[in-house]
This record gives C-alpha cells, structure tokens and sequence, in this order.
C-alpha cells in the first residue's frame, strides 16, 4: 500500500528538491497549501530552510502549524527537518496561537 504524502508548500524551503526525489522513489506527493488541502493525505513533509523566522511567518499564514505538531506528536519516530523541529517547539506553537489570535 502506497502512502499519499502531503509536501507543505509555505513560500519557501526545499520543494523542488524534495519532489524529485519523491518521483525518483515512484512515491506520489499532493501540494499542500492550506488545511483545505489535508483531505485524503496519509503524512505530511515539512521542507527545510536556512532561515527559520521568515519561514515560521510564512507557515503560520497558512494556518498549518497546528497540523504539522499534531502529526508530529502523533507518529513515532518522527524523522523531520531543523524548521519542523523548532516549529513544533512550546515556545513556537505558544507564538504561533498568539499569532492567530486562538
């Protein structure tokens, strides 16, 4: 059984990169842009980037932070990028509510 992969397109990170792999491995990939976008998508891939404030920015405008914790939390072992890590993080995820207003 194949896994339908969800790669979270924020603005930023390595997608290129990771979507070609993704073919290499005959491994289908869905974009993901906002929640909307998680239907039928069996785990997410949060891409990597050097700069970790623009791209926190970027990842709470698309209101997906929530999402990628709760995957996170939700599949051991988790394997994932620098960004995923820290955007996971109390501290991130209490700004991240802050942010939203929640």
């Amino acid at each position: 059984m194949s896994l339908t992969l969800g790669l979270i397109d924020y603005g930023m990170g390595n997608l290129h990169s990771v979507e070609k792999c993704l073919e290499r491995l005959d491994q289908r990939c869905s974009f993901i842009h906002n929640a909307d976008d998680l239907e039928g998508v069996d785990a997410l891939i949060l891409p990597g980037v050097g700069a970790f404030d623009p791209a926190m920015a970027n990842l709470r405008a698309t209101g997906l932070v929530p999402h990628c914790c709760a995957g996170a939390r939700r599949i051991a072992p988790y394997s994932a990028s620098a960004l995923a890590c820290n955007c996971c993080s109390s501290r991130a995820m209490k700004a991240a509510i802050q942010a939203s207003g929640s």
